[in-house]
């Protein structure tokens, strides 16, 4: 059995990033963090389906990450393949802001399946230890980096549908046909 200490509940971050000059603010709230056999795991709490990123998302020689490297407006496919292959930004947003706001790095991010019993699915969990490393400091804020300079050159935005949709505020606003409407606050 495994050790765990739990560090923090519903921590709130907030957390800054310049991309071409443009100051932009990432916050949110973390569910829990824990401390298992001295390493800093960042944990969400899911009730729904979770969907894990494709086995190879991590490597260095997987296109897409040339693709975000070399990125152009030309090129409008590149979302929908990242979200085809990450599926989730949420973990790697969590991670990159738990390292920039606290100063330490977290070894791990998970999403908690409460319908499987606590069940985690780790985000680097298979990579080896240089792996995750070169993940957590390279590659995760070229990601962040990437989605960021994406909103401030794209002109659009194509949804991306999917079983999430019933959840999202902006469902009524996307074209997608959904049965949930878009009430402002």
């Amino acid at each position: 059995m495994r050790e765990t200490e739990i560090i923090s509940l519903e921590k709130k971050f907030r957390t800054g990033i310049s991309i071409s000059g443009m100051q932009y603010q990432l916050h949110g709230q973390v569910d829990r963090t824990d401390r298992r056999e001295g390493k800093i795991i960042v944990l969400d709490y899911k009730t729904g389906k979770i969907h894990a990123p494709a086995t190879n998302f991590w490597a260095e020689d997987n296109p897409l990450w040339f693709r975000m490297e070399h990125w152009q407006p030309e090129d409008k496919d590149l979302l929908a393949d990242l979200h085809n292959e990450l599926k989730s930004l949420q973990l790697p947003a969590y991670l990159f802001a738990f390292s920039r706001e606290l100063g330490v790095q977290a070894e791990d991010a998970a999403f908690v399946a409460l319908y499987e019993k606590g069940k985690d699915y780790c985000l680097l969990a298979k990579l080896d230890a240089e792996e995750r490393e070169n993940a957590i400091r390279k590659q995760i804020p070229a990601l962040i980096g990437f989605v960021l300079a994406h909103l401030q050159k794209s002109g659009s935005f194509s949804p991306q549908p999917g079983d999430y949709c019933s959840f999202c505020q902006w469902a009524g606003l996307c074209g997608q046909n959904h049965t949930k409407t878009f009430t402002p606050r």
